[in-house]
């Protein structure tokens, strides 16, 4: 039982953990069986646990980064050719150091990454969980 517990806190924690590997050892015991709407539901449940690890994982890694420095255009409806305005985020170890909005022909000067992080209003409900999928979009569209 203590080591089921150390397992999910692992998954939790965004460690290395077996639970993925015995959860797959579960599905193909129920194949083997023919219990296949349960197989089902396990491989969507499995799915959805991998991705929930995978969301943490990113967390922890962006969390630890010393500075990430990134812009988003303002006039999201215009070509990034054409914007008049972008927001740049300034951030350390997962706090907001600044932002600020310039022109594209203006440069952005980032603060020491020893500043300290900007308070968060109540406007601010998740901005880290907000810009870890802008900087992932991005990342992907990359790829492409």
């Amino acid at each position: 039982m203590e080591e089921k517990w150390r397992e999910i806190g692992c998954f939790f924690a965004g460690k290395k953990t077996d639970c993925f590997s015995l959860l797959k050892k579960r599905l193909a015991y129920l194949i083997d069986h023919l219990l296949f709407e349960q197989a089902s539901v396990l491989q969507r449940e499995i799915h959805l646990a991998e991705s929930f690890y995978q969301e943490i994982v990113r967390v922890n890694q962006f969390i630890q980064e010393p500075e990430v420095i990134f812009s988003i255009p303002l006039d999201l409806e215009e070509p990034v050719s054409q914007t008049t305005q972008l927001k740049y985020y300034q951030v350390s170890f997962g706090k907001l150091i600044q932002t600020n909005i310039l022109s594209p022909e203006e440069t952005f000067q980032p603060l020491p990454p020893s500043s300290a992080a900007l308070p968060l209003a109540p406007e601010d409900l998740d901005p880290l969980g907000i810009i870890l999928n802008h900087l992932y979009r991005q990342e992907k569209a990359a790829d492409k």
